[in-house]
């Protein structure tokens, strides 16, 4: 009788530290519309856009057709996002067992917020940045080059399409 209760009791405590920061799309969600929806946006004639996306759950390539819903959720967020100077995962201090950054020692250019459909858009002179979007107040790796480059952006004379895909919730 007593285990029985204690499983219970240990049950419901984790049930109860399941914390929900964003509405996580019912329906599949067409995230290559939205980004072509989102591209019509731009505005800019130098710089970067793109959409902000968020992938959680079980997105482990499947052989054929998924059955019953799809485990993966993949859908836009709005979350800060920011242009620094090139930084390197040798400059940036890495918040442990995380895949998070606590700062970067580099200068920050420019920040904005996606909008709800995950669409942002920086105007930046041409050259060397690192684009990086925050999740909790902290920074997100999204990527990087084969010199150690966070979220590597090369701006030239135009725009150009960068989406941000933060999946440190999907697993695979």
């Amino acid at each position: 009788m007593d285990r029985r209760l204690l499983l219970m009791v240990l049950a419901l405590a984790l049930l109860g530290c399941h914390k929900k920061n964003d509405k996580v799309a019912e329906a599949p969600v067409d995230i290559e519309k939205i980004k072509k929806e989102n591209a019509k946006k731009a505005t800019i004639a130098v710089g970067i856009y793109g959409t902000v996306i968020f992938q959680q759950g079980n997105c482990m390539p499947v052989a054929g057709p998924v059955t019953g819903p799809n485990p993966c959720k993949t859908y836009p967020v709005s979350r800060v996002v920011r242009a620094y100077e090139y930084t390197t995962i040798f400059q940036a201090v890495r918040e442990p067992n995380t895949p998070y950054y606590k700062s970067f020692p580099t200068k920050l250019i420019k920040e904005t917020t996606a909008d709800k459909d995950g669409f942002f858009q920086l105007e930046l002179a041409p050259g060397d940045y690192s684009i990086v979007a925050c999740e909790n107040g902290q920074i997100c790796i999204t990527g990087g080059d084969g010199y150690g480059g966070i979220g590597p952006a090369k701006i030239t004379t135009t725009r150009f399409e960068n989406n941000i895909l933060i999946n440190n919730k999907a697993y695979y």
